[in-house]
């Protein structure tokens, strides 16, 4: 596995865990007013390249968010996005807070 930190021969016995690294995407919510804006991340490292086709075919969490999305249609409102597009586009988060409902974004 390619990672950001680099690894010597004096670390070659230690458990290296990527929750430490700064580097490492988790996942949170915020809450502004009465929205709230909840943000899960595909990928936790943007460092390892995985196969999307593969992310979409096998993963819990996109399983677990497309149940949640089914279940609370009227409550949520669901989208998948890359983080670029999130960056770049403050204008579209504003249109979602018109709607005043919550807020799901999984972030390729």
């Amino acid at each position: 596995m390619k990672c950001y930190k680099k690894r010597t021969i004096f670390d070659f016995f230690k458990y290296s865990d990527c929750k430490k690294c700064k580097y490492y995407n988790e996942d949170s919510e915020m809450h502004i007013g009465n929205v709230s804006i909840y943000l899960y991340y595909l990928r936790k490292c943007n460092h390892i390249i995985i196969d999307l086709d593969y992310l979409f075919s096998f993963s819990k969490e996109v399983k677990l968010f497309l149940k949640d999305s089914i279940l609370n249609n009227d409550k949520i409102i669901p989208l998948i996005l890359e983080k670029e597009v999130i960056l770049n586009n403050f204008n579209l988060i504003e249109c979602l807070f018109s709607f005043e409902i919550d807020i799901h974004i999984l972030i390729i």
